[in-house]
């Protein structure tokens, strides 16, 4: 037996993708616009089940705004016989089961809909069986893991007599990462040692597989990003069951994507070459996007990108002013941007934030470092740290820094289980940063009273 299911969750129906210019004219997608793609995806790809993990309606914006475009995708879907099989999250525990009670469907699920673990079979029209066990938001937060609660995949078989060859599913949304949320806190050693062949799980707006078979266990994010916060591809996952054997892949559907990117302005004197020099990259990186993600820019129409300068600058104080009228004059970034060689186009690119964390060049730096003053051992600092050479003032701002580092560790017991090789070598690349930050800083001040 082979079955074919559409995994999202985390859509927000009622919000709106983020970070167009207020004065513009130009308007994000809403998130009832990918719901409808969703919908379209899984009737033209003849999905059996389309699994919804939480969150499918915001909290914010619930009720009226949603109650339509859910109800007529829900309409469209049961028309063409897909189950949904579905689970409520922190922002829709109440509406959504408001909303399946009140129309009535009969090809949906509100799995866990009157409290705990809720456990069935559902079959497809096909004759396809799957075993869903799904859990469901009763409150605006959950402290406790509700997997604690859960039965095991070898006692649902003996208890509900299911095949040996039957899938069996569980549906959650809940925080995997964080031990100390809210959101239902969720343990995956109980996950891996479940019996379960798949977890399908929302609350999380990334992407991220995090075990990839037996049991699979994914989290498919929010389809549409909703915010700077959400970078990369966003989309469904298209989850095919044969035999016990999970095979996934991202079906990138969101029509909004956020990218962070660093420019160096260390060229560039005067704000039209600023300006020619953000404008090439952002045109580079565009290209760049849609020549490289096979497949992952069909459905893509609005970049909104955040911006971070970096190198050195003769007229660092000028910079902040070209930054400013940048972002001003945003109508050079709504014209279509060519789709690689095809012949389609990207309706807008948008530059939503800018900062600059781009240092004020030191003329003679090295001249400046022979000096016994403070300023000289600042530059004689800045270029040993620059160069990986051992100084005795950076290492003693350095120790300082750990301190301050390690008690924040210390406090923050969500850190407790990181992996301490990682940890280490953030930790060192943190303080080189804020070193090199501090220098510059200081060499800076010299050189403007200088001037």
């Amino acid at each position: 037996m082979e079955a074919k299911l559409l995994v999202t969750g985390d859509i927000h129906i009622g919000r709106r993708s983020s970070g167009a210019p207020s004065e513009s004219s130009i308007k994000l997608p809403p998130a009832k616009n990918i719901w409808f793609s969703i919908v379209n995806y899984a009737i033209e790809n003849k999905f059996d089940f389309l699994i919804l993990t939480g969150d499918i309606i915001d909290r914010e914006n619930r009720y009226y705004e949603a109650v339509g475009p859910l109800t007529k995708g829900l309409l469209d879907l049961a028309s063409k016989n897909i189950k949904i099989v579905m689970t409520s999250g922190n922002h829709d525990f109440d509406v959504l089961k408001e909303i399946i009670k009140d129309n009535k469907f009969e090809n949906i699920y509100l799995l866990g809909s009157e409290g705990g673990w809720e456990y069935r079979t559902i079959e497809t029209g096909s004759k396809k069986s799957l075993f869903f066990a799904g859990w469901s938001f009763h409150n605006e937060s959950e402290k406790e893991d509700p997997l604690l609660s859960l039965k095991n995949g070898d006692q649902l078989k003996k208890e509900y007599k299911i095949a040996e060859s039957t899938p069996l599913v569980g549906i959650i949304h809940g925080d995997i990462y964080n031990k100390k949320s809210i959101y239902a806190p969720l343990d995956k050693n109980i996950m891996l040692s479940s019996n379960f062949d798949a977890w399908l799980m929302g609350h999380i707006h990334k992407a991220d597989i995090i075990n990839k078979s037996f049991p699979l266990i994914l989290y498919p994010g929010s389809p549409q990003a909703l915010d700077a916060g959400e970078t990369g591809t966003h989309g469904a996952y298209s989850v095919t069951i044969t035999n016990n054997l999970c095979n996934y892949k991202m079906v990138p559907l969101s029509p909004v994507r956020y990218e962070k990117m660093e420019v160096d302005i260390s060229n560039t004197t005067g704000r039209e070459e600023f300006r020619n020099k953000v404008t090439e990259e952002i045109y580079n990186s565009v290209e760049e996007l849609y020549n490289t993600n096979n497949g992952a820019t069909e459905h893509l129409n609005h970049i909104v990108f955040d911006l971070l300068l970096k190198g050195e600058h003769s007229d660092i104080e000028n910079v902040e002013n070209w930054c400013e009228k940048f972002l001003a004059d945003d109508t050079s970034f709504t014209a279509p941007y060519k789709r690689g060689n095809s012949d389609n186009f990207a309706e807008n690119v948008i530059v939503r934030k800018i900062k600059n964390e781009a240092s004020q060049k030191i003329p003679n730096i090295e001249k400046l470092a022979e000096q016994k003053s403070v300023v000289g051992i600042a530059a004689k600092a800045l270029i040993d740290l620059e160069k990986g050479v051992e100084n005795s003032i950076v290492e003693k701002i350095k120790k300082n820094w750990y301190a301050k580092y390690d008690e924040m560790i210390r406090r923050n017991k969500v850190y407790a289980y990181l992996n301490k090789d990682k940890d280490n070598e953030e930790r060192e690349r943190l303080a080189k940063e804020y070193i090199l930050k501090e220098l510059k800083k200081t060499l800076s001040h010299f050189y403007k009273q200088k001037q």
